[in-house]
């Protein structure tokens, strides 16, 4: 989620809702992070993060630095992944072609495009 913004008085109010219009206010040692629980309806009412705050704001997991290292983490994962999906597809063509040629209804110029681009997705050392 994210950290409410801070009211006129300096603090910031968390489990705002129809029913609590005023909400709670939050206690600026904990960290400012807004967190909906994992229940049933939980997410109208959210709470204050019960960590200690000690990155600026925010506790070491909510910290904007541990988040977009977490956001890059994930992104080279599925980067790496997907490759190996591309390749794997790529080794599949290279396998048709040579089963093609190999009949004789295929072209060894086919075949070669098709392990040129196999190769073009090799790892570089």
């Amino acid at each position: 989620m994210s950290a409410p913004k801070k009211q006129a008085d300096g603090f910031r109010y968390y489990n705002v809702w129809a029913g609590n219009p005023k909400g709670r206010k939050g206690d600026p040692a904990r960290c400012a992070e807004e967190i909906s629980p994992n229940e049933r309806g939980g997410a109208a009412h959210c709470y204050q993060c019960t960590r200690k705050a000690v990155v600026g704001e925010f506790c070491r997991q909510h910290s904007p630095e541990a988040e977009a290292q977490r956001k890059a983490v994930a992104h080279a994962r599925y980067t790496r992944v997907t490759r190996g999906w591309q390749r794997a597809a790529l080794g599949r063509e290279v396998i048709a072609a040579a089963m093609l040629w190999r009949l004789g209804t295929g072209t060894l110029d086919a075949l070669g495009a098709a392990v040129d681009a196999y190769n073009a997705t090799q790892e570089p050392e």
